[in-house]
Formats: C-alpha cells, sequence, structure tokens
C-alpha cells in the first residue's frame, strides 16, 4: 500500500516516472487491482494508452469482471485496436 500511495503522490506532483516505479513495486508485491488502477493512471498520464487500458483490463478480470474498471479500460483502447476492444466488450 505504500508503494501505491508513494505512486499517487509522485503522479499528483508531475513525476510521471517515479509514480511508473512505485506503481511497478506495488503491483509486484501484490497490490492487486488498486496497484494496477494507479498504474494504469501513470500510464495514461504518459500517454500510454493501450498498456494503461491493458493494465485496467487485468484489474477488472482480478476482481471477477468489474465492470468500472472494465469501462474505463474501454475508454483508454485506441479505437484503431478492433482486437482489444473486441475482448473487452
Amino acid at each position: 500500500a505504500a508503494s501505491r500511495a508513494l505512486a499517487e503522490l509522485a503522479l499528483q506532483a508531475g513525476d510521471a516516472e517515479k509514480a511508473e516505479g512505485h506503481a511497478r513495486v506495488a503491483v509486484a508485491r501484490g497490490g492487486g487491482s488498486a496497484a494496477l488502477a494507479v498504474l494504469a493512471d501513470v500510464l495514461r498520464a504518459e500517454g500510454r494508452l493501450g498498456e494503461a487500458s491493458q493494465a485496467l483490463s487485468t484489474a477488472a478480470e482480478a476482481e471477477g469482471g468489474d465492470p468500472e474498471l472494465l469501462r474505463r479500460a474501454i475508454r483508454l483502447t485506441p479505437l484503431n485496436d478492433a482486437a482489444e476492444l473486441s475482448r473487452l466488450a
């Protein structure tokens, strides 16, 4: 939980590189869907929408198909990625 909080603080401070590092540590330490959602926020802030969508999709699956996480994943999926959009539908 500490790494996730550090990631959120770094993101708010505009330090995306540090935020990503903390978020990835949180995921690696078993932070679950909450850590994946923070990682997605960081990736989105960096303009890495496809990766952010995948992180949210994984978080949704970890939560048994959480509809809000799935909606967030769909919103970030590039429109030219038909395969990913189809998988999320």
